[in-house]
């Protein structure tokens, strides 16, 4: 009999400890609330921000390259002299010294063909890349689009290894175009700029109809306070 009442009191007290173990602690739940979970560092920004040093030559005109499509070409500002090419060139000579300028554009054309045609000579200061607006427009494969772009800079690289590099982004709304000419320029140590924030300021377009060097403006091409702020962009890019 004594057996079986101690048998009963072993029975009641294991299933009252394992009652026990079954239920959590409200305490400690709580507290695990208020831990907040890990957050992950925010990644580092693109080095669209950082800038290049140009190194003026002593006694000897600056050379510079400048390739591009037809807004290197000044279109549709009122006169030539009021592209953005001309307005660095001529804050260039205005900062001290004299530019000897060197160009390849073509309107209408893509990287392939502007790329083509452009002849890379030795001994540059700076290069000012603007390329990829009409690529974004005849859908050239950005796997080909990449290929021919970096072989550009390669050229430039190889022939001007010391000088400031400038690459401006696409003169369109297209971000995947852009984000491959970031990577080129800053892997050929180089300053990207994009255009894409003064593109859809339309205060920045020429009127379309409205009369220009080039004749009437198609609207979408920049005006002069456009073509002003792309060679602002560009002169920001460098450290001297």
């Amino acid at each position: 009999m004594f057996s079986v009442a101690l048998a009963a009191v072993v029975a009641l007290i294991a299933f009252s400890l394992l009652q026990k173990s079954d239920v959590p602690s409200p305490p400690e739940q709580a507290v695990r609330a208020l831990v907040p979970l890990p957050v992950a560092a925010a990644p580092s920004q693109p080095a669209e921000l950082d800038t290049v040093r140009l190194v003026r030559p002593n006694n000897a005109p600056m050379r510079v390259l400048f390739v591009g499509d037809s807004l290197t070409g000044a279109y549709f500002a009122s006169v030539e002299e009021n592209g953005f090419q001309s307005e660095v060139i001529r804050a260039l000579t205005d900062s001290g010294g004299h530019v000897e300028a060197i160009g390849a554009s073509r309107a209408g054309a893509s990287l392939t063909t502007v790329a083509s045609i452009t002849d890379v000579p030795s001994g540059l200061h700076l290069a000012v890349v603007e390329l990829g607006t009409n690529d974004v427009g005849a859908r050239t494969s950005l796997i080909n689009f990449r290929v021919q772009y970096a072989k550009l800079l390669e050229r430039i690289r190889l022939t001007s290894p010391a000088a400031a590099l400038v690459c401006l982004g696409v003169w369109q709304t297209s971000g995947s175009y852009d984000v491959i000419i970031e990577d080129e320029c800053i892997r050929a140590r180089g300053a990207y700029r994009g255009l894409r924030d003064l593109y859809t300021k339309t205060s920045l377009h020429a009127a379309a109809g409205s009369p220009t060097f080039q004749g009437p403006a198609d609207g979408f091409h920049p005006n002069d306070a456009g073509h002003r702020a792309i060679a602002d962009r560009v002169l920001k890019a460098l450290t001297t």
